[in-house]
């Protein structure tokens, strides 16, 4: 019977989008809100899962508006994807669209595989696993995009997201002097029918020539959003699939006059909720360069204003903001939250509210100043909103490459992993693993509660796996600093539950744009 039902429903997702797929869905605001009644998100419906997907959409400028043609490219890209069980060889790169990709494979140790591709693969890649035994394949992937010149200078780093029928991403700005592309990726083999909605200073933007947007199978569309809300000094971008699910990056750049200013991918935030941390928030400076700065943004999904305390947990402890760092932020709205006169040091912030909202970050870098008018080019990170990790997590990490394809050095990049504990002490095993799939070095770490430690990262580390003891939980993100003669170039890369490719079945809630009652609880043997 269970088996029949989740048939029946697995069916009509393909058909007409029935089962939103989403742990649970947050509420919406006046003006983003779908149409038709929202069910309870307390019922949910499992359906089985076939495979784990994740999609890499490649450099984000190489996409055009409508996917069709390749733009200036921004830089060396590099794709890095770890694959972790007995069963890791089954994973594997392909084109979005199915079709091969030339990939470097490595395999080490028989339980890890380590996959990476250099220069631009001209077009998006996906890795997938099918599941098999017991024992579930782990997938994580990560892609890195370096430029030290032109207007576009930066280090861009992101994991490549899975598909999903709900996603907030948190951050970016539409203000003159700045891009943001939305990258919307259907690894589906049927199309994906999306709404995009704003969140601007004030409350919900509106963006009818954003709704309803079709991307194609195994291709990806980009939204302009600086040509669709130009004059947003900040926002937060919602992606609603009405029909299947697609895989979400905003690519945010920005310049001061003809000074570059930070290029970024924001990435998925997590889900609405009262308490939200960001963690791996890296702190450091620059001789005779203006210190790093740190601003924390806040999104209320809900039809009411959410009042919000946010303080960070560093090295030291707890760190109080000015005013309690307490913000109102619109309902529908975003709203920002400087942190000044941080100490170098790994940080995660932490954002209590009255209802639900979500969550994410910017870590500013700038080199001494130049130029007539003494401007100092800069760089931008940004991080998002995590789960809690618990058990073994395995997460790839940016290696981002130069102009001649080679891996920049221990010299000119420093990767620190930041670990958060919450209300009581937490102890990790990280285990750095190297492209041939061996582990590099291991070591334990100790997190002690309300507080944040910093773990150097070896330059020959392409993946790590985190062991999390006991019932614990941690916050985990990785930031990554190259050095250049301009100023350090910097990304961010919050860490998230590992992707499985399992027999186990996802948890789904009903589809936002239909009526009727919610889908019955059940659940797989």
């Amino acid at each position: 019977m269970i088996a029949r039902a989740g048939a029946l429903c697995l069916a009509l997702v393909t058909a007409a989008g029935c089962i939103a797929a989403a742990d649970r869905l947050p509420a919406l605001g006046p003006a983003l809100r779908p149409p038709g009644r929202v069910g309870d998100a307390g019922d949910r419906l499992a359906i089985p899962a076939a495979t784990a997907t994740l999609t890499c959409p490649g450099p984000e400028t190489a996409v055009a508006p409508d996917g069709s043609a390749p733009l200036p490219d921004a830089g060396p890209f590099a794709l890095t994807a770890v694959a972790a069980g007995t069963d890791a060889a089954r994973a594997h790169l392909s084109g979005l669209d199915g079709g091969p990709a030339a990939v470097a494979q490595r395999t080490g140790g028989g339980a890890v595989r380590v996959l990476e591709r250099d220069g631009n693969p001209g077009r998006p890649l996906r890795l997938a696993a099918a599941p098999a035994g017991p024992d579930p394949t782990s997938l994580a992937a990560v892609q890195a995009t370096l430029a030290r010149g032109g207007d576009r200078r930066g280090l861009v780093a992101a994991a490549c997201p899975a598909a999903t029928a709900d996603a907030w991403l948190v951050g970016s700005g539409t203000a003159p002097g700045r891009r943001a592309r939305l990258l919307l990726a259907n690894p589906t083999p049927a199309p994906a029918v999306v709404d995009v909605l704003v969140a601007g200073p004030s409350g919900p933007v509106a963006t009818p020539s954003a709704r309803g947007l079709v991307v194609a199978p195994g291709r990806v569309r980009a939204v302009q959003l600086d040509a669709l809300v130009p004059g947003l000094a900040r926002l937060a971008v919602h992606v609603v699939a009405r029909r299947g699910r697609v895989a979400s990056l905003l690519y945010d750049s920005a310049l001061e006059g003809t000074t570059p200013a930070g290029v970024d991918d924001v990435p998925v935030a997590a889900p609405a909720a009262r308490q939200v941390t960001v963690p791996g928030l890296v702190v450091a400076g620059v001789p005779g360069a203006p210190p790093d700065t740190l601003t924390v943004r806040l999104a209320a999904p809900g039809g009411d204003d959410a009042v919000v305390r946010v303080h960070l947990s560093g090295p030291a402890g707890d760190v109080q903001l000015p005013g309690g760092g307490v913000v109102t932020v619109p309902a529908g709205g975003v709203a920002d939250v400087p942190v000044p006169g941080l100490v170098p040091g790994a940080y995660a912030a932490l954002a209590e509210a009255d209802v639900p909202i979500v969550a994410g970050a910017v870590v500013r870098v700038a080199g001494p100043p130049s130029g007539p008018l003494h401007v100092a080019p800069a760089d931008v990170g940004w991080a998002a909103g995590a789960p809690a990790l618990r058990g073994d997590v395995v997460a790839a990490l940016p290696r981002p490459i130069d102009s001649r394809q080679r891996v920049v050095t221990p010299a000119t990049g420093v990767t620190t992993l930041a670990l958060t504990a919450a209300g009581q002490d937490a102890d990790v095993v990280v285990r750095q693993i190297g492209p041939d799939g061996a582990v590099v070095r291991q070591r334990p770490a100790h997190v002690a509660a309300r507080r944040t430690v910093g773990v150097d990262l070896g330059p020959d580390a392409a993946a790590l796996e985190l062991v999390v003891h006991g019932g614990q939980e941690v916050w985990a993100g990785v930031g990554v600093r190259v050095s250049d003669r301009r100023g350090p170039l910097l990304a961010l890369l919050p860490l998230t539950p590992t992707v499985t490719a399992a027999t186990d079945a996802p948890l789904a809630v009903p589809d936002p744009w239909l009526g009727g009652p919610p889908a019955q609880s059940s659940s797989l043997p």
